[in-house]
């Protein structure tokens, strides 16, 4: 082989292999799975069936409320760490009163997660406490069922 024809082959045979040594590109990290896609594995099974927690009467309901980028007790914003605070002081008081969760769709397992530890071992549910869990279409057919007291 000519010098000239050796230059071109051996320049291209490294050009080849320089590029089977570039990285490839990373891939797209996997979204977070969330409460709409399997309910994050379910409610625990000692909690109550839906509807089962509003016959409880130990007082007004508790309704903590949880989407992606919050979390609401009765309605009112308030931090982890006070829903956190705010299950110590229910479950102290012997029998509280019922609790039902709302996890909007866009909710991360991992805080779905978080909530259900939080409220179990903070109100005892099914040994003496009422915890019922529900998506927030389930939610909003429930308590347009159930009897309100104004």
């Amino acid at each position: 082989m000519a010098p000239f024809t050796r230059k071109i082959v051996g320049g291209l045979a490294a050009a080849s292999l320089a590029g089977c040594h570039q990285a490839a590109p990373p891939s797209p990290k996997p979204k977070p799975a969330i409460y709409a896609q399997n309910r994050c594995d379910g409610a625990p099974p000692t909690w109550q069936a839906r509807g089962e927690e509003f016959g409880i009467p130990d007082g007004p309901p508790y309704l903590i409320q949880t989407s992606a980028h919050d979390y609401r007790w009765n309605g009112v914003t308030i931090s982890e760490k006070t829903l956190r605070d705010y299950l110590s002081e229910a479950g102290a008081l012997g029998m509280p009163p019922p609790l039902s969760v709302v996890f909007a769709p866009d909710t991360p397992c991992a805080t779905v997660a978080m909530v259900r530890r939080a409220i179990d071992t903070r109100m005892s549910c099914g040994n003496g406490s009422a915890c019922a869990e529900y998506s927030e279409a389930e939610w909003e057919k429930a308590d347009a069922a159930r009897p309100h007291v104004n």
